[in-house]
């Protein structure tokens, strides 16, 4: 791989981690002064982008085992920096990859059937269908965070931890599907176990769906039967 091919591809690693911390730093409070906090950003952003760009170069069969550890390492970073809901500290980092691996395999495949090349080709560095992908998939992400930051700035999630819990596994697992999809989908792995977990991963969706529903569904009947009761009483007085 030339040395430019090189530089776009590590350029395109640090590109996303900036990202993501830059949303996490927009979506929290911070621990420290602001001199000290945009250090320790800084050092965190070379420590976790030097980190990705050493495991997107590994061959080894425990390269998903590395992915999840840099979600770790985001998480991390949440909270020793940052000040704010011990489940949305867990929650945003989860989001997000849910997020960059949504947007990483839809782009990947629109362009493989545009172009008419196999996904996996699309991972190969050094090919001009590589940059193209690079450059979609991390102006996309862009746009998408700013949207996120809008949107979660904009609400206050008073909930209970066990519905903190419940969410926080959702996200959990949707990542681990996301990621199992993603192995099919550029290594081709399509054996009995793979299809075995996705299965048992969407049937854990819908249930941990079904009992917060079902959770919310008694808090807001008894919201409702509270209501009736203070307006039964400021009629008696």
């Amino acid at each position: 791989m030339s040395a430019l091919y090189f530089g776009f591809e590590l350029i395109a690693t640090f590109a996303e981690a900036f990202i993501i911390l830059y949303a996490i730093s927009c979506l929290f409070d911070s621990k420290f002064s602001e001199k000290k906090q945009l250090f320790y950003e800084i050092v965190s952003l070379i420590i976790i982008g030097s980190l990705t760009a050493v495991f997107n170069y590994m061959e080894t069969s425990y390269k998903d085992i590395w992915d999840v550890g840099i979600i770790g390492a985001y998480i991390i970073v949440c909270f020793l920096l940052y000040k704010g809901n011990i489940f949305l500290r867990i929650v945003i980092p989860l989001l997000i990859m849910i997020i960059i691996l949504i947007i990483n395999i839809t782009t990947d495949v629109f362009i493989s059937r545009l172009y008419d090349v196999p996904p996996e080709y699309l991972l190969q560095s050094g090919s001009s269908l590589r940059l193209l992908s690079l450059f979609i998939t991390k102006f996309s992400f862009f746009l998408i965070i700013q949207l996120l930051i809008k949107i979660v700035r904009k609400n206050d999630y008073d909930l209970k931890s066990d519905e903190w819990s419940g969410i926080t596994l959702l996200f959990l697992i949707s990542a681990i599907i996301l990621f199992v999809a993603a192995e099919i989908q550029y290594n081709k792995v399509d054996d009995n176990f793979s299809m075995i977990f996705l299965t048992s991963g969407i049937a854990a969706i819908n249930i941990c769906v079904f009992i917060l529903i079902k959770k919310m569904a008694v808090k807001n009947k008894q919201l409702t039967i509270l209501q009736v009761l203070n307006t039964q009483h400021e009629e008696q007085m």
